[in-house]
């Protein structure tokens, strides 16, 4: 009897652009590390793509699938790095797990209103979050290249995030009224 797999290359890129948003997510909960997460979704996408010929569709869905993945290599990363603070347990982790898998959908629709509403914000906004969230640039370190005050990144981040937060919040009441 033939698996329903993904061994033809031609399905897993698909699959994987549907689910890499809802992926780095998961990740990002479990590590705050921008670079972290870059580098452990690479190796999802790795393993994965070398592993294809073990998904079945018919046991468990694509974004389950690499969400287990990701999850040792969440606990690879957790066990190398236990003196950090800031890094989720394994118990810890197996909770978001199941949070982030029953609330995958409505994660992904906040993504893409998220997106959209990040596409409307100023050119300096968005370089300025890029500073902070994308390069984990501390914002006395933002402040300097900017030529302004740390206090003044702060509270520019603060309206940044409170503009994003009540754009997405609309765009999702829009969405529960249609």
């Amino acid at each position: 009897m033939a698996t329903d797999n993904i061994n033809t290359s031609s399905k897993f890129p698909a699959l994987w652009a549907e689910h890499q948003g809802q992926l780095e997510l998961y990740i990002t909960a479990a590590i705050p590390d921008f670079h972290a997460v870059q580098d452990i979704i690479q190796k999802v996408a790795m393993i994965a793509f070398q592993k294809k010929e073990q998904y079945d569709s018919r046991r468990t869905t694509f974004g389950d699938w690499i969400r287990r993945i990701a999850r040792y290599q969440i606990l690879h990363y957790i066990r190398d790095k236990t003196r950090n603070r800031h890094v989720f347990d394994s118990t810890t982790l197996a909770k978001l797990s199941v949070v982030l898998e029953s609330k995958g959908t409505e994660i992904d629709e906040r993504v893409s209103m998220l997106e959209l509403c990040l596409s409307q914000l100023q050119e300096r906004a968005r370089q300025l979050l890029k500073m902070r969230y994308g390069e984990s640039l501390p914002p006395t370190q933002i402040s300097e290249l900017m030529h302004t005050s740390a206090n003044t990144v702060n509270v520019k981040l603060s309206r940044i995030r409170r503009t994003l937060y009540e754009c997405v919040s609309k765009r999702m009441l829009a969405q529960e009224k249609e």
